[in-house]
């Protein structure tokens, strides 16, 4: 599958043995979960470069909030 835009997809697939188009389709949006590893408070307190990518302690970028990238 390859994301043309926030709205639309195109799908990789032989679609000439389906059948003729009939109607518009339905799409499901899944989310699936993401397994995120984090320091206990002390650890994070005495060095926290190591609790994160950025090196130091981040903030959620709320512009986005609720909305899909």
């Amino acid at each position: 599958m390859e994301v043309k835009g926030p709205f639309s997809f195109k799908i990789k697939a032989d679609s000439r043995s389906w059948g003729n188009y009939t109607r518009q389709g339905v799409v499901e949006n899944v989310k699936v979960p993401k397994i995120v590893k984090y320091l206990s408070l002390k650890e994070s307190r005495h060095n926290p470069a190591k609790g994160s990518v950025e090196g130091c302690l981040t903030t959620a970028d709320f512009t986005k909030f609720g909305r899909p990238e």
